[in-house]
């Protein structure tokens, strides 16, 4: 049985004047149950976070949100479970943040341990597009699920301004084969 997927609602933070916000959300997914006496093992929920956070102020910005997803079930006879995916999407606009900064990142679950096999490794997608008339600073940050195959790591990150960067940053397990590592940035954010 899989845990429902998750999905957190709207977070904003407000200053009246320039004073600096700050807004974090993170959503983490329910575990695989584990599969004893021969029973098969629950696989890891999906962590799904879309604009999750927001803010507004004429001074700095900073949001942040994350998507874990869960682990996969252990098991003593069959496979492991498999880990869940997570997806974590930040899309904001703010004209008049100095600077806008801001971070997604998206964690797949990793596979449970099986007696006959280990569960495969979630994948993982984040995404960020920031805009403001002034600077921007956009991370994503994708990493995937371990386990009998890495899970996907894909991040892509956007933003307009007057100046800032764009980094994205994808990463999967080692162990087995991997299915996909691919990150995207347009660099340096202005002239």
């Amino acid at each position: 049985i899989n845990p429902a997927n998750a999905g957190a609602g709207l977070i904003t933070g407000t200053s009246l004047g320039s004073g600096p916000v700050s807004v974090t959300a993170v959503e983490s997914a329910g575990n695989g149950g584990a599969g004893t006496n021969g029973a098969f093992a629950g696989n890891g929920g999906n962590a799904i976070v879309t604009n999750a956070v927001g803010g507004f102020s004429g001074g700095a910005i900073t949001l942040s949100q994350t998507a874990n997803a869960g682990n996969g079930g252990n098991a003593d006879v069959q496979n492991g479970g498999n880990g869940g995916n997570a997806v974590s999407n930040l899309s904001q606009t703010s004209l008049f943040a100095s600077p806008f900064t801001g971070t997604s990142t998206a964690n797949g679950g990793n596979g449970g341990n099986g007696g006959s096999n280990t569960g495969a490794g979630g994948g993982a997608v984040a995404t960020i597009d920031l805009v403001s008339d002034n600077a921007v600073f956009a991370t994503a940050n994708a990493n995937g699920g371990s386990g009998s195959s890495g899970g996907a790591a894909i991040a892509t990150a956007t933003g307009s301004g007057s100046s800032g960067l764009a980094s994205a940053n994808a990463s999967t397990p080692g162990n087995g084969p991997v299915f996909a590592v691919d990150a995207h940035a347009t660099g340096t954010i202005g002239s």
